[in-house]
């Protein structure tokens, strides 16, 4: 399939694929196999293969379309592989959601699933009537595997910035970014909702000499740490489109030895029980201050 994609072109991804994409952004970061592509779905991977002859981290997109021998007017969403987007995740029902596109554009319905559906943190219910629109930039989570709904022009905006190297997709403020060299300083990434917190905490970091990234949305977390291999996470815990220790256990699934910290005003013992839970590294907190993290960042990092 690289060869069909031999010069980019939101024209040509529109005449082939069609003008709605559903890009994975949350807990899947997957790689590009060097060899012949042996699969009929679009992914990053397959349309930078032309460009870039070596392993890089994509994101699989799925075309918004019915398969050819579907019986159905609607696009089917489920975890098995007579679906017409087959998600093959463990927190993904059968059948998860129904998608319906007319005129109007895309609307999204949850097919009664174990784990929910959501389009921009709003839950979605199970009721025809209750079909919720979505918009090019519109966030989903089917489960856990949480998406961005995208047309051809924003596929190819994500696939520009992949191809340049760019981690803007992933909402990563850097200090300065690039390979890491030795004795390079100590990476953090701070992933937080609160654009005051992730200021703040992120320049007194940055003034005891830490490199630091900032991640606002969870959905984007996963692909950013893995982007920017830092040495320690700092993942707030209350946050509105999806809980802290959830992505603190996506984090941990993509990569076991990733050093991971919630961050909570919840009191000693209760902090205790979330480490416990989710599978954290440490818990700090919050209502101490950022003066008191900071210190505790310095003596658990030796900076």
């Amino acid at each position: 399939m690289a060869d069909e994609y031999p010069e980019l072109d939101a024209n040509v991804i529109r005449a082939r694929e069609g003008d709605a994409f559903f890009v994975c952004a949350g807990n899947r970061l997957l790689r590009f196999p060097r060899g012949p592509i042996q699969t009929s779905e679009l992914h990053f991977g397959v349309l930078t293969a032309a460009a870039r002859g070596e392993p890089v981290p994509y994101s699989p997109v799925f075309p918004v379309r019915r398969k050819e021998n579907s019986p159905y007017s609607f696009i089917t969403l489920g975890r098995t592989s007579n679906c017409d987007l087959p998600v093959p995740d463990e927190s993904v029902s059968k059948l998860h959601a129904i998608l319906r596109v007319d005129e109007g554009g895309v609307r999204v319905q949850d097919a009664g699933s174990r784990n929910g559906t959501e389009v921009n943190g709003e839950a979605v219910l199970a009721r025809s009537s209750d079909s919720v629109p979505i918009e090019p930039g519109s966030r989903l989570r089917f489960g856990s595997v949480a998406m961005i709904y995208v047309d051809a022009e924003g596929l190819l905006a994500l696939l520009a910035s992949k191809r340049r190297g760019s981690t803007n997709e992933w909402n990563i403020t850097p200090t300065t970014g690039g390979a890491r060299q030795p004795g390079d300083p100590k990476r953090l990434v701070i992933v937080d909702d609160s654009r005051t917190q992730r200021a703040l905490l992120g320049d007194a970091l940055r003034d005891e000499g830490f490199e630091v990234f900032d991640v606002e949305h969870p959905f984007d977390a996963v692909a950013a740490v893995e982007e920017c291999d830092p040495d320690l996470v700092l993942v707030d815990f209350l946050m509105p489109t999806q809980n802290g220790g959830a992505l603190c256990q996506d984090l941990k699934e993509a990569n076991p030895n990733r050093n991971v910290w919630l961050i909570s005003a919840l009191d000693a013992s209760d902090l205790a029980a979330l480490k416990e839970a989710y599978g954290a590294d440490d818990c700090a907190d919050k209502a101490a201050g950022t003066e008191h993290l900071v210190e505790k960042v310095k003596e658990a990092l030796g900076s």
